[in-house]
């Protein structure tokens, strides 16, 4: 009888964590603003890496958190025609990104790109850090 309870038990508190983990991903996906980021050509690859350093440190999630913090993604679309990055992140996000990017990335342009989330894109490689 105790055991059936324990499994109930663990298993209702697994449901909830799995539901509240696909509600996060759902709202992410929703609430979700594309910029199209022009980095000025004086940047150096120093200035780059401390730009994303501020992403990852802004993006860390507390230890004790129930949902991981929402993540920023970074695409990088190389053409004939050239190099386009953009940054897709939650709302939520907006002001530490613009905030980290003044900071780290003195000169570089960030507009709002609505078109780009409706583009159909194939991926070839990605990665997480």
């Amino acid at each position: 009888m105790t055991a059936a309870f324990l499994l109930t038990g663990g298993l209702v508190v697994l449901g909830l964590v799995l539901s509240a983990r696909a509600w996060d991903a759902w709202l992410w996906r929703r609430f979700l603003v594309a910029y199209r980021l022009r980095v000025p050509s004086s940047a150096t690859v120093d200035d780059i890496v401390r730009w994303l350093g501020t992403v990852a440190a802004s993006r860390h999630t507390p230890v004790w958190a129930l949902l991981p913090s929402s993540p920023l993604v970074l695409e990088l679309d190389a053409s004939k025609a050239g190099i386009e990055y953009h940054v897709l992140v939650p709302r939520s996000a907006q002001a530490a990104l613009l905030a980290g990017i003044r900071a780290a990335l003195p000169g570089a342009r960030l507009d709002e790109a609505p078109e780009y989330r409706r583009k159909s894109l194939r991926f070839t490689a990605s990665a997480e850090f």
